[in-house]
């Protein structure tokens, strides 16, 4: 496998971009992502149960819910496609184990959520009147997550891209970065 410098630098800007859109990380974030929020939305996208905690998480306070109709609009763009599809298997019938997409909070920015989906309540033919949604707050495993890629990436860009060939334990040096060819 051979890697360009401009796809590295590709990788390195999508990270930074990444990055600037997350939250600040916060002292209160590990509560927050011990914490689980259930929630009960019919078919028609009205919210009928919000566990409380959920503020802690978006900043909306359950009474917001009760005027609120779906969930998918708030979602990110790039993720909306994904959760709407979801959202129609679920109401299909069939559960939806784990999905990660992000939605915004209270002050505009982005949130990492893990979610799963479940039907509850069914009408006669088996389509879903009620899903069950289980979410929790992941947004600091994606921050170190991103940081990691981040500064491999970066290795990669200083160091040069690995050789062709399986195994060949070569890094072929990008020009400009030093020497020619070698092992790390």
């Amino acid at each position: 496998m051979h890697l360009e410098r401009s796809e590295i630098e590709h990788q390195i800007e999508r990270l930074h971009r990444l990055l600037a859109e997350l939250r600040p990380a916060r002292r209160s974030e590990a509560r927050r992502a011990s914490l689980v929020v259930t929630d009960r939305i019919d078919l028609w996208g009205r919210y009928h149960h919000i566990d409380p905690q959920a503020e802690e998480i978006l900043g909306y306070p359950p009474s917001h819910y009760q005027t609120e109709i779906g969930w998918v609009r708030f979602n990110h763009p790039e993720d909306r496609w994904r959760t709407a599809i979801l959202w129609e298997k679920a109401l299909a019938g069939d559960p939806c184990p784990l999905v990660e997409y992000r939605t915004y909070n209270t002050e505009g920015q982005w949130v990492w959520l893990q979610d799963s989906l479940r039907p509850v309540v069914f009408d006669l033919r088996g389509r879903a009147l009620v899903v069950e949604g289980r979410w929790r707050d992941i947004t600091a495993c994606k921050r170190r997550q991103a940081e990691f890629l981040l500064r491999q990436w970066e290795w990669l860009l200083k160091q040069g891209a690995p050789a062709q060939g399986p195994g060949s334990g070569r890094v072929v040096r990008f020009p400009g970065s030093g020497a020619s060819r070698g092992t790390p």
